[in-house]
């Protein structure tokens, strides 16, 4: 979400008053997920609970793979529905995607597990696949557990309540952002750069925290790695245990939180390369954040 977001504060409101700009932008995000409502089998109920503005949480059915979901209403949970079950953000290069679909087990890391609606796309894509995934956030991480009962899937889905890093420890994580992570001093929020955001925020939620792991014994011989973690990623791509770990596949969302570098396009792309990778072109880019995909030959 923060992929697109930031893409249009710069490039669709540049030159309208500041007024302007927050109505227009609020009524597009509000649009675009009240239309994640398509990707379920109750669209009025979802677009309904969508427009009330209230916060709730609620259960849904896919539409085509039958699997629940629960959405945490308004805004981003739906937003996050349609970038993954819509528009496939998650969906494998072709090449890559016939490899997989080919071995006989698919082990698959998801970091940043969020509420699990990730882990069931990728699940549900790789059918002899197994899911371990690490999530700090402690209501995302009930909400992800709801959803792996609710589907069936605990011989498919570990889930650890966990944040990763390069050493064992503890971590602040900071609840009052668009999607929480661990606390830095060197960024804004996303609220800062689009304060319309803050009325969307749960109220009431300061600091937690929480345990944070050394993720990369975990990453050993994993076939895909998922990583969106809100800008935890540089340590770990950094990390010189990172190439050497036989990771067949990453898809990873970089942030500017933390970023060596000002160019994170381009800093991702090194540090994958130098890990042994190879790297397609970065989709789905928006000034500083993007999403790129990286396997070995």
């Amino acid at each position: 979400m923060r992929r697109i977001v930031g893409g249009i504060g710069r490039r669709l409101l540049r030159g309208l008053p500041s007024r302007a700009q927050e109505l227009l932008l609020e009524l597009f995000l509000r649009s675009v997920a009240v239309a994640a409502a398509r990707c379920t089998r109750e669209p009025v109920r979802f677009a309904l609970n969508e427009l009330a503005g209230r916060r709730a949480v609620r259960r849904y059915t896919l539409r085509g793979s039958g699997r629940v979901v629960f959405v945490r209403h308004p805004l981003f949970d739906p937003w996050i529905l349609r970038e993954l079950f819509a528009r496939r953000v998650y969906e494998p290069p072709p090449a890559l995607a016939r490899v997989l679909a080919e071995a006989n087990e698919v082990r698959i890391v998801d970091l940043g597990g969020h509420v699990g609606a990730a882990t069931v796309f990728l699940l549900d894509r790789f059918p002899a696949a197994k899911v371990l995934a690490l999530e700090p956030d402690p209501e995302n991480a009930t909400l992800f557990r709801r959803t792996v009962m609710a589907n069936g899937l605990q011989e498919r889905c570990e889930l650890r309540q966990v944040a990763a890093g390069t050493a064992a420890g503890t971590a602040t994580l900071e609840g009052f952002s668009l999607l929480a992570h661990l606390t830095r001093h060197d960024s804004q929020e996303a609220v800062d750069r689009l304060p319309v955001l803050r009325k969307y925020q749960e109220r009431g939620r300061g600091t937690a925290v929480v345990d944070v792991v050394d993720v990369l014994p975990l990453l050993e011989r994993a076939d895909l790695v998922k990583m969106d973690i809100e800008g935890a990623e540089w340590p770990i791509l950094a990390d010189s245990r990172f190439g050497s770990l036989g990771i067949r596949s990453i898809v990873l969302e970089y942030h500017p939180e933390g970023a060596p570098q000002p160019d994170t396009a381009h800093e991702a792309t090194r540090l994958l390369r130098d890990a042994g990778f190879t790297v397609g072109d970065p989709f789905e880019v928006n000034g500083p954040v993007g999403l790129l995909w990286a396997w070995r030959q």
